[in-house]
């Protein structure tokens, strides 16, 4: 069942977090460009975070190494605010329109 958050976001009307999660984890990792062994990694702010919170339609592909390294040494440090923002909206700009036209919305 999705979350009231979820339901609010303009891209539920796409499909669920869930849904998106599982395309990323088709993609090649945003970082590195690898294939394969990809995993869905959460991007956080102060905004959407706490403990335990993973906020709804933040979050990328990545391969599972970049993926420590971001929990390693900070999602700052591995890559700019900005370029987290820019590749979160690129990534959900890019499964939007697959859904669509797919005739998923």
């Amino acid at each position: 069942m999705a979350s009231k958050s979820e339901i609010a976001s303009p891209w539920y009307r796409y499909g669920t977090d869930k849904h998106y999660q599982a395309w990323c984890r088709k993609q090649p990792c945003a970082v590195t460009g690898a294939v394969g062994n990809v995993v869905y990694a959460h991007y956080r702010t102060a905004a959407n975070s706490g403990i335990a919170i993973k906020p709804v339609y933040s979050g990328v592909p990545m391969d599972a190494e970049t993926h420590r390294l971001q929990h390693q040494i900070g999602q700052y440090a591995l890559k700019s605010r900005i370029w987290w923002e820019q590749t979160v909206e690129k990534h959900l700009r890019a499964w939007a329109k697959a859904r669509k036209n797919a005739g998923q919305d």
